[in-house]
């Protein structure tokens, strides 16, 4: 007969064996124990960065129609659960990612035109910045083009945020045209008049506005902008100057 260990009148129970699959646990237990430490906010950000980051890259790799929510569960490593908690769906994700890599071309144009470079060097390379980081975030997936595209068609959500990012680029052009208009550089009427038709004139270069035969000589694509950015900044010369501009 066997019997429990005992203290006084106390019985402890048997020892209790626990078998732990190697690694898996304890990694586990130390992710739970970083996680717990910090902010609830901080980890629900981090969760929506892991979710867009598989999203942007099954996009790349399988398209839309292919990417499932529980191929982006895995992923991201997290639950599908998950995922509705911080979007209603793949077509939801698919649109985050995108506004996010808008969100990313917006900061770098507004560092671009904080830079101590001219206000002509630097106007021509936001034009160009603005069309190339698009042009080379969504070259990599040119081949689902057309499916991106009905998709973006069917959001009816979309329109609105593209006119959204337009007024923020907006926005940061027009200080460097007021820069450039008042070292009599520029010459222009009414300065977010002139940033929003510079923008325009390059729109015809923006991916929505490609083929999928343009992405496939890069190096005579970057040309094409850059002629055409400088042949758009001709407009804001004054008449009776013959400034180049040129770094």
């Amino acid at each position: 007969m066997t019997h429990k260990p005992t203290f006084g009148s106390v019985q402890f129970p048997k020892p209790l064996t626990v078998y732990f699959k190697p690694g898996n646990v304890m990694n586990e237990i130390t992710k739970r124990s970083a996680f717990s430490n910090m902010p609830l906010e901080t980890t629900k950000q981090d969760t929506r960065r892991a979710i867009l980051d598989a999203g942007e890259r099954l996009l790349a790799h399988y398209g839309y129609s292919k990417m499932s929510m529980n191929e982006l569960a895995e992923e991201a490593g997290v639950g599908v659960g998950t995922i509705y908690l911080h979007f209603t769906g793949k077509a939801e994700v698919a649109l985050a990612v995108i506004e996010r890599s808008n969100q990313s071309v917006v900061d770098q144009l507004q560092a671009e035109s904080q830079t101590s470079e001219p206000p002509p060097i630097r106007l021509k390379s936001m034009l160009e910045k603005r069309i190339l980081l698009r042009y080379e975030i969504i070259r990599h997936r040119s081949h689902q083009l057309e499916e991106i595209r009905a998709m973006l068609q069917q959001r009816k959500d979309i329109r609105p945020g593209q006119a959204r990012w337009f007024e923020a680029e907006t926005r940061i052009f027009t200080p460097v045209l007021l820069e450039g208009q008042k070292l009599g550089l520029f010459d222009f009427e009414e300065a977010v008049s002139a940033a929003e038709t510079l923008l325009w004139s390059m729109d015809s270069l923006m991916p929505r506005n490609l083929k999928p035969h343009d992405f496939e000589a890069p190096e005579r694509f970057r040309a094409k902008t850059q002629r055409l950015a400088e042949f758009v900044m001709r407009a804001l010369r004054p008449l009776d100057r013959n400034a180049h501009y040129t770094a």
